[in-house]
């Protein structure tokens, strides 16, 4: 990004996270960045894409943590959940919630969902030689959407009080659940995801503020 790109880019994350995806409008963008509309427009075309690009920013910064510290981690498995952890955490998060409620209403994410779990869920079928067919990747990734959206939105109007370690665990047992894993082994998976999300958040007790 050029110094104007990155002006509009952090100016829009800072009226997001703020104010939601909904209650932000491109003008307030483009005064916050001390340009005009048409500036904005000709970087962005819309909200929706710097909206589109904070998310994949976001799981670009949790995939380059895990594998700061993971990288030889040979379970596919594994590695996508620890991923999966440090994700339900972060967009759970006070500072953002907002702003992901209305993303996963408005659709930002789904695209970026699908790819990046498409390939992981593949890499772990070939590591256990398992079949997993396209229609059962979107069963998979509706049924994870579905409940991210009902559970964010219940924290957001504070009807429920979650556990997201216990939401973490459901989302990953949904996830191996399509690879006929025996419960000796997703219990095995389970406990070294647990150990190594609770390292890093040892080593950044902070972990969100280097991830948003």
């Amino acid at each position: 990004m050029n110094d104007t790109e990155l002006k509009i880019y952090n100016a829009a994350k800072e009226h997001f996270y703020k104010n939601g995806y909904y209650n932000t409008t491109v003008r307030e963008i483009a005064k916050s960045a001390e340009v005009n509309s048409g500036l904005f427009n000709y970087y962005f075309q819309n909200k929706y894409n710097i909206a589109k690009m904070m998310y994949d920013d976001i799981f670009y910064n949790i995939k380059n943590l895990t594998l700061q510290y993971f990288n030889d981690e040979k379970n596919p498995a594994i590695f996508m959940g620890v991923m999966m952890r440090l994700h339900t955490y972060t967009l759970y998060s006070d500072p953002i919630v907002k702003f992901v409620m209305d993303a996963l209403k408005e659709g930002i994410f789904e695209d970026s969902i699908f790819y990046t779990t498409e390939i992981l869920v593949k890499n772990i079928a070939d590591y256990y030689k398992r079949n997993y067919t396209d229609e059962a990747l979107h069963l998979l990734l509706s049924i994870t959407i579905a409940t991210e959206k009902t559970c964010l939105t219940q924290k957001y109007n504070g009807r429920i009080s979650y556990d997201l370690h216990q939401i973490a665990n459901t989302i990953l047992k949904i996830h191996l659940s399509g690879f006929d894993l025996d419960k000796d082994e997703i219990a095995r998976c389970t406990e070294s995801i647990v150990e190594k999300f609770e390292f890093i958040t040892s080593k950044h007790p902070n972990f969100v503020d280097l991830i948003i």
